[in-house]
């Protein structure tokens, strides 16, 4: 997965705003087009200025792009829109790279063209798929179509037409009607946290079915097959992850005195037994 990605000149995110074009305001805030620049540990990524208003885990699934609905680490009772931003190998730009190094012509940031893609989703430019048929079964082998772990399995299936293109996995578990109240907080905590853990995943609730996808609509050309590899990676993993935790949650038969509380109210419990 790691192999995928390129050095990008320079490891801080306020080296690579000047290279993107983002602008600083205050102390510590590069902002461009409406967006903020981010960085989660050598990741980094758009942030929406304008707070995400709508539900996290239903109004994001199905949207082109990588956008994601992601707790705002500056207020926890806000969720902002996140654009994860990999500094991928283009390989049309391996040219100029070579050129730069001799000081012929200036080497373009990797994240360059995803920026130019988030924006023009956000400016409402249609999106469409860049790949073909034939692409997508040569990346996505049989043995990479699903994620056992336990007595859990998943299956990974890609989308393809009607404007879409991208990686889901359609059922990580199924949400039975009768789920408690605490039960469903307990099933956003790990939909929320899953997508804090892992890149470029988008977790979410499709009727009774927990979904998670990557969704590559409109993505550059020359950076679909990477990006589908890392979405590939980032979908097994990140399944493997949750699943067991899942199939707890939702299991009415499963007994568990901590899932019977809300979380914040069983983190307390559990803190004021660890105390005694």
């Amino acid at each position: 997965m790691t192999a995928l990605l390129a050095r990008t000149p320079g490891t801080t995110r306020d080296a690579a705003a000047t290279g993107l074009g983002f602008v600083r305001r205050g102390r510590d805030r590069w902002l461009r087009n409406g967006f903020e620049l981010d960085q989660t540990g050598a990741w980094l990524a758009l942030r929406h200025q304008s707070p995400f208003s709508g539900d996290p885990l239903r109004d994001e699934l199905g949207t082109p792009g990588l956008w994601r609905a992601l707790p705002s680490r500056i207020d926890p009772e806000r969720w902002d829109r996140v654009f994860d931003l990999p500094a991928l190998r283009d390989p049309e730009d391996q040219d100029v790279v070579q050129d730069a190094a001799s000081g012929t012509a200036a080497a373009p940031h990797p994240c360059a063209p995803l920026v130019a893609w988030a924006e023009a989703l956000e400016h409402g430019h249609a999106a469409h798929h860049t790949a073909s048929h034939d692409d997508v079964e040569a990346w996505l082998p049989p043995g990479q179509r699903s994620v056992r772990r336990g007595a859990q399995l998943a299956q990974i299936e890609p989308f393809l037409g009607n404007a879409r293109f991208g990686l889901a996995i359609p059922e990580l578990a199924r949400v039975p009607a009768a789920l408690s109240p605490a039960r469903e907080a307990w099933l956003v905590e790990l939909c929320t946290a899953m997508q804090l853990q892992w890149h470029l995943v988008r977790v979410g609730l499709d009727g009774d079915r927990v979904r998670a996808e990557v969704d590559l609509s409109g993505a550059p050309a020359s950076l679909c097959n990477p990006l589908f590899q890392l979405a590939l990676a980032a979908l097994r993993r990140s399944a493997a992850w949750v699943l067991p935790a899942l199939a707890l949650v939702t299991d009415p038969k499963a007994s568990s005195e901590a899932l019977d509380h809300h979380p914040r109210r069983a983190d307390a419990c559990l803190e004021s037994k660890g105390a005694a």
